[in-house]
Formats: structure tokens, sequence, C-alpha cells
């Protein structure tokens, strides 16, 4: 025998008296459905979830809309007691009236997966959604049992009409007295092990987890019980297990976590590791493990994204990445000699381009195409070096930066703009290769000269701002005296100049 799962169409805002497109007493199903929420361990929902402009809106008014207040559950239904949410109706086209038109989750799959054979429908409206998630549900061969009094229609006949249509095709129209009244006979989980209302469902470690997201108002003996992620990890292996289990129960229950997807989490994922460049070049220690959680973060996150796809899931990337680490050095795993970085560092270049599935012939196919410019070049020439396209002295390159500099100088002369840029990038990409080969980092190199100029320029402002002096009204002679006097306190007291005080012009 199946488990038996409590499922909420629809009961959104919108469709309720005073939203967008009102179901007719709709919000009186609310007090009912939270009482039959006690009576199952498995509480699921849908919602419309649809963007601002779709096909749908051509016949309804505009309601649900992704992101919106009219999209929310009501405030009175306890949605912290549902433990997942099907998005429905989220392209420009469908209407998704049925709960298995989801597209964040095949909901057929996720029954099945669960071992759920038994939905007890409730919701809004009868006519329209709960009927076509009633109708579905029974095509692909689950038992439907609709709550009469938890379903409202927009019209009284048509709704009644849904449900002798879902009644003829195989499903029970029942009250929730009923289902109360059974609940209250119905042995505990515990004795009874096959498959009652009270059978929880019982989560495997790759699939969403069933717990309540109800967060205990104030610590208790039970809170590392009821939410084991609370508890702090002492080992590697804890804390892995730790963030698992907290991003599985973010993803299943916080409305946030639950709405993104890879392409929203790209943006995000960048400024990440752009404000850990920023804590590295601070030497910030504090800043740098803050922000590499962040990016562990999002790593988990992509492969919980991926795993619901059923693409991969987070040891297929651990073991794929060891793998192709124990692959790239045979100097170590292997019978390979490499006696110096320089070696280690032509044989994984060397084994990088054997290890690429597609039919790549230039050693540059895996630079990526959106790389800073900068990096790009310093990567170009080092990959360029790795198989002897190289210049041979340092002599060299700084001849090459004079002739490059030369020949920008004579397209300035010819006002040409179009030779200008074509001579700025040689000469720029000269000046990489020269810093490559002083073994300086371009990009480091320039972040520092923008933060000295920043700080430099700062103490001008500060200036300006003790003295009441708008800063374009300061001279220029004056913010080139400041600039060197902040220059030359850094020399002095190796501190930042905005932290001092800039002198008053005698």
């Amino acid at each position: 025998m199946g488990k038996k799962a409590l499922f909420i169409v629809d009961v959104q805002v919108d469709f309720c008296p005073g939203g967008a497109l009102p179901v007719p007493e709709g919000d009186q199903v609310i007090p009912v459905i939270n009482q039959l929420m006690d009576c199952f361990d498995v509480v699921l929902a849908s919602k419309d979830w649809h963007p601002p402009h779709t096909k749908h809106f051509e016949k309804w008014p505009v309601h649900a809309v992704a992101g919106t207040r009219g999209a929310d559950f009501h405030p009175d239904l306890h949605a912290d007691r549902i433990q997942k949410v099907f998005y429905k109706g989220t392209d420009e086209v469908s209407d998704g009236y049925s709960a298995f038109e989801a597209t964040n989750d095949d909901l057929e799959d996720f029954l099945r997966r669960e071992g759920i054979d038994h939905l007890y429908i409730t919701g809004l409206a009868t006519e329209y959604c709960v009927r076509a998630t009633a109708l579905d549900a029974l095509r692909r061969g689950f038992q439907v049992t609709v709550v009469r009094d938890a379903v409202r229609g927009v019209s009284q006949e048509d709704a009644q009409r849904a449900l002798q249509e879902i009644q003829d095709a195989g499903g029970k129209i029942i009250s929730s007295s009923e289902i109360l009244k059974e609940c209250q006979t119905t042995p505990t989980q515990s004795e009874n092990p096959s498959g009652s209302m009270n059978n929880k469902p019982e989560y495997s470690a790759n699939q969403p987890a069933t717990t309540q997201t109800r967060e205990p108002p104030s610590p208790s003996p039970n809170t590392e019980n009821d939410f084991p992620e609370l508890k702090p990890a002492f080992t590697l292996e804890e804390a892995i297990h730790r963030l698992d289990t907290l991003m599985r129960r973010l993803r299943t229950h916080c409305p946030w976590d639950r709405k993104q997807t890879f392409q929203s989490l790209r943006h995000l994922t960048i400024e990440e590791v752009y404000e850990l460049s920023e804590g590295i070049l601070a030497h910030d220690p504090n800043q740098i493990q803050e922000e590499l959680g962040d990016l562990l973060l999002h790593i988990f996150f992509y492969a919980k994204l991926a795993e619901e796809k059923q693409w991969f899931s987070l040891p297929d990337v651990i073991n794929a990445l060891c793998d192709k680490l124990i692959r790239r050095h045979p100097h170590i795993y292997g019978t390979l000699k490499a006696t110096s970085a320089e070696q280690v560092k032509q044989n994984w270049e060397r084994l990088k381009k054997q290890d690429r599935t597609t039919q790549q012939t230039s050693i540059f196919a895996s630079l990526p195409r959106s790389l800073p410019s900068l990096i790009k070049a310093f990567r170009i020439q080092e990959k360029a070096s790795h198989y002897g396209f190289d210049w041979s002295h340092t002599h060299d390159v700084l001849q090459k930066v004079q002739e490059e500099w030369e020949e920008f100088q004579r397209a300035i002369a010819q006002n040409d703009q179009k030779q200008i840029q074509h001579e700025l990038g040689d000469l720029l990409f000269a000046l990489v290769n020269l810093a490559r080969f002083l073994q300086v980092n371009p990009d480091d190199a320039l972040e520092e000269a923008n933060q000295r100029f920043l700080r430099r320029f700062q103490y001008i402002e500060t200036y300006a701002q003790h003295h009441n002096i708008p800063l374009e009204n300061l001279s220029l002679d004056e913010m080139n005296r400041l600039w060197e006097e902040a220059k030359h306190n850094e020399s002095t007291t190796h501190t930042k100049p905005q932290q001092s005080q800039p002198t008053t012009t005698q």
C-alpha cells in the first residue's frame, strides 16, 4: 500500500477575496486545509507563477506574477507545513492549470519516487486548476480524493459539474470531517508501517527532505533533533554533511532558494568571485574565509540544481575532479618525472588538451570567451610559451614594448582613431607580456594601481569635506598638492591616507 499526501492547489493571495482574480469565499478553505495538515505527514502544493507577459493574460486579468505579493500563499495558510511547491504557468504560452504541468519538478516523477499513490486535493478553483490536477492524477493512475469543503469554485454550478466529472473519472469526493475522524483513530506510524496518512515518506539522501520548516522560536533540547544542521561540525566529513543538509532544506522550503536556477545564480557567482578577490588583495583572512564559504554554497547549489535535473550529483563533481587531478599529476601517481613547477605546468597543459572530449584543434580552445581581456592576454601568452613560441630574454620584450609605443605615437600623430585603437591594443598586449617575463601578474598590478588612485583621491575628498569646500571648487594645483601629500604619507607611514587628516593650506 502506497503513501498518501495532502495537495493544496493555488491558495494564493490573488485567488482569494481582495486579489486580482478572486474566487468567491476562496479564503474559507484555509482553516479547513490548516486543520487537515495535522493528518498528513506529506503536504504538497502548487502555485501559479506567471511571467509578466503571457498569452494566459489575454483571457484572464493579470494575476499571480512570479515574485509578486499576489503570487504568495495566503498569509493565513500554514505554508511552513508545505514540504514542496510545484510552480506552473511559468512560460509565456501555457495556462498551467494542472499541477502536473509544473516546470520546477515533474510532479508524477516526484510522487512515484516517494511512493505516494493517493492525493487528497484541496484548493482553488474547483472548475479550473483543482479539476485539471485531479483529472491528470487519475489519468496517470493515482488515487484521488477531493475534499469538498476544502475547495471553492468561481461558479457554483460549474464547480459542481467539475466534482461530478472527477467522480465519474474514478475520484472520490468526501468532506474534511471524514478525514479528521479517520485521522483521530488511525494508529501511529510505528504501529502502522503499511502506508496510512501518518506513514511518513522516507526520503533518501538524494531527494528533498520532508522535515517541517517551522523554526523553533527559541533553542530547546529538541532543536538539534529537529534540525540536525544547527549542530556545529568538527570534522570535514561532518561539515560537508551539515552544509548538504542545510542546502537541501533551503531548496525545499525557502521561497527564494526554491526559485533559483543556473541562470539566476550565474551573475551572483561572478560577484562572489570578485568579492573573494578583494579579500585576497586586502590580505583580510576574515573576508577570505567568508567569501570562500559563499562560493562553496554556490557549488553545492549548482550541484543540487543538476541533481534535480538528473544531470549529476555533488559526489559526481568531486569524483570527476579527483580523477582529473590524479590523471594530470603523473609525476605523483605515475612514472613520469617532473622536477620543476614549469615542467608540471607543461604536462598539465598537454594532458588538458588530451582530455578534451570535443575535437578541439587549438591550444586556446579552453579559454573562456568571457574571460576579462587583461587576464585573457596573460593566459594566451602563457599557453603559447608552453609550445616554445616566446621571447628568449626580457631585453627582447622591452624592445617590443618600445616598438609598439612608437607605433602608437605615430597613430596619434596621424589622428587615425581606428589605428590608435589597434596600436593601443598591441601596446597593452606587449606590456602584459613584459609583466609575465618579470613574473608580475598584470591584473594584480593594475588593481593595486586602482587602489592607490582611489586612496589618494579619497584623501583629496576628505580634505574638501573637512573644509566644507565643494570638490569641483578645488583648483588643479591644490588637488595636485594634496595628491603628493597623500603619496608622501603612504611612503612614510604605510597607512591608508584616508585614515589620516589632510593638512590645512597655510
